[in-house]
């Protein structure tokens, strides 16, 4: 479980830096910012439900 939590911190703390980065861009590379976090969270779902496994 200490796995997981770790992943969720990591997971947290990369959000709060895309909201901060997305706030002073263009709505251009905010996009690229927003779709890169959806994919990042695709990721991070795989790995959480592989550690519970």
């Amino acid at each position: 479980m200490e796995g997981i939590k770790e992943i969720m911190r990591e997971k947290q703390r990369l959000v709060d830096e895309i909201k901060d980065l997305s706030s002073n861009c263009h709505d251009y590379n905010k996009e690229k910012l927003i779709k890169g976090s959806k994919d990042l969270d695709k990721v991070i779902d795989k790995l959480t439900s592989i550690k519970m496994e």
